[in-house]
């Protein structure tokens, strides 16, 4: 056979290869900048937002660089065999905490939790859920699988998930679970779950609501504003209850000043939306509020002209999603950028 009627064969196979291997990826494969934000409750209140921004990968482990709108910053180390083979959990994050728990996963199970769960559906995992390092053993098992509507970047994807329940108990404690986990082998993440622990006096829920690969947004503005008259910015986090931007999110208002800079005629609305606990005109106070440290920041750190730049606060008015869940709530604390320059 001639070279010339092998080689499509070949390509054809390499890309069906490559397009496998992207697909088995998914947007939660491990890279350096990946982003996973969630938001959770706890005994210390509703709706906190977290970001877990994944700051570097070797073929022994990946690093973790934590930090969440009520303050805590912390940096955590997965091992590689950890994460293929640990039955522990260890939820949450805290700070003056080794970086490194041998034995552990963060952000989901292990690999093989996961494939046991498929196989026989149920797998024993502990839950290390405190700074002294205590776990309580448990036992999940698969209810169903399911599907799961997570942000991508700013879309919503709907994932599949394995939907089970877990019993645990350590002497006189006990707690029940519920939770939903990609369905993906490779990246076995917590997408949400629900845990009652006996001596807690609230629920823990943590809830993923929005990945992302860490690249720029300001070429999708551009896109968008060109073609419609607004763009929903996710990713700009401010404190618990107020309006100074969480430094680590700075990058997303680069995003904002660089399309202005490359669209010097455009002119911008910056309208700030809430979720709804807190009331009305709390919250309308409080988008009016973060809208402006968003223009200010534009103003201050990025030298936009201010003439450019109209903010606006809507409050809980205009939600995106149901307020009922973390979920919808996450979808609707958002910026909207509207040129008015048309």
């Amino acid at each position: 056979m001639k070279l010339s009627a092998i080689i499509p064969t070949i390509l054809a196979l390499i890309f069906s290869i490559a397009s496998a291997q992207a697909q088995d990826a998914g947007p939660f494969a491990l890279h350096k900048g990946l982003k996973i934000e969630r938001a959770y409750t706890s005994v210390y209140g509703p709706d906190a937002e977290e970001i877990n921004r994944i700051s570097a990968v070797t073929p022994d482990w990946f690093e973790i660089d934590y930090s969440d709108t009520r303050g805590i910053a912390a940096k955590r180390r997965v091992r590689t065999i950890d994460r293929r083979t640990a039955g522990v959990y260890f939820l949450g994050f805290a700070k003056r905490l080794p970086t490194t728990v041998k034995g552990t996963t963060s952000l989901g199970i292990s690999s093989s939790a996961l494939l046991e769960l498929r196989e026989t559906g149920q797998t024993r995992i502990g839950l290390m859920y405190d700074t002294g390092l205590n776990v309580i053993d448990g036992v999940l098992t698969l209810v169903e699988k399911v599907k799961m509507p997570v942000l991508v970047e700013n879309q919503i994807v709907q994932f599949a998930a394995l939907y089970v329940r877990g019993v645990f108990r350590s002497g006189s404690r006990q707690g029940l679970g519920e939770f939903y986990i990609l369905d993906n082998k490779n990246q076995p993440v917590t997408i949400q779950y629900n845990i009652n622990l006996s001596w807690e006096e609230r629920p823990r829920t943590t809830r993923t609501v929005r990945v992302t690969a860490g690249r720029s947004q300001h070429e999708a503005m551009m896109d968008t504003l060109s073609a419609y008259k607004a763009y929903d910015v996710y990713g700009i986090h401010f404190d618990f209850g107020k309006a100074s931007i969480k430094p680590q999110t700075a990058n997303v208002v680069a995003d904002i000043a660089k399309a202005l800079e490359l669209n010097p005629n455009w002119t911008l609305l910056l309208e700030g939306h809430t979720d709804s606990i807190g009331g009305p005109a709390y919250n309308k106070k409080l988008s009016q509020q973060r809208a402006a440290s968003v223009k200010s920041m534009l103003v201050r750190k990025f030298g936009v002209d201010p003439n450019r730049l109209q903010t606006a606060g809507l409050g809980l008015a205009e939600p995106k999603a149901s307020n009922k869940t973390l979920q919808g709530r996450a979808q609707n604390r958002r910026v909207e950028l509207t040129r008015t320059d048309r």
